[in-house]
């Protein structure tokens, strides 16, 4: 059974083709929280459903997800060039403050047979480097 990590992220690519940088909507999807004072991390179906009121419990679909990133990266991108300097903390704090969404990973520790590597319900075995 093969194991992969669930990940969101952005490419910009070089005319030539090769990717000039990366970023990982999921650290931009994330928040300190005072109650546990840690930060909490956030999946793409909740950024999804604060953000854009999207159904975070819809059938798992590649292409949707790429477009729900994009839609969840520019919605972060105009907060965070608002005119107003609290726009940016109040998108993140409605993260925190909506019920959580579990995950795909979480609600399906498989999917077409491969492990989706949520460590509680992990169906490969395979060690955890993270």
């Amino acid at each position: 059974m093969r194991h992969t990590h669930t990940h969101t992220h952005t490419h910009t690519h070089t005319d030539d083709g090769d990717f000039e940088s990366l970023i990982d909507l999921s650290g931009l999807f994330q928040v300190f929280n005072p109650k546990f004072k840690s930060h909490s991390k956030f999946s793409l179906a909740h950024a999804a459903k604060v953000f854009l009121g999207a159904d975070p419990y819809r059938q798992h679909n590649a292409v949707e997800d790429a477009l729900l990133s994009i839609r969840c990266f520019k919605h972060f991108k105009h907060a965070e060039a608002s005119s107003d300097p609290t726009q940016l903390a109040k998108l993140r704090q409605s993260l925190l403050a909506a019920k959580p969404t579990d995950s795909f990973a979480k609600r399906n520790n498989t999917y077409e047979g491969v492990c989706m590597g949520y460590r509680k319900k992990c169906a490969c075995k395979q060690p955890f480097f993270y």
